[in-house]
């Protein structure tokens, strides 16, 4: 078996930590609480700003509302704390 050293880089690591500390403020307490619900199936954002969350044997209900601004900033986190984005966001890879 061959040891695998595994070589800190703290920079990164600080960098992780004030990414999902940024995205934990962008998406607010009713998207966390959602994300972290065990039964939760989906979490959908519409064009009109409201957020509809779906859970294990239960129909969608409307949780809430997100600005379009708010909803940038998300994205934007998301796709800046991926390894190596790409020059422009894009959903055509997903």
């Amino acid at each position: 078996m061959v040891d695998k050293q595994v070589t800190s880089h703290p920079e990164q690591d600080e960098l992780k930590i004030r990414a999902k500390a940024k995205l934990e403020r962008e998406l607010g307490p009713v998207i966390l609480e959602a994300l972290y619900d065990p039964v939760t199936v989906e979490i959908l954002l519409n064009a009109d700003g409201l957020i509809w969350q779906e859970k294990l044997g239960h129909p969608m209900s409307c949780i809430g509302s997100l600005t379009p601004a708010k909803a940038r900033a998300v994205i934007n986190t998301v796709w800046g704390s991926t390894p190596e984005p790409q020059k422009f966001p894009s959903l055509e890879n997903f």
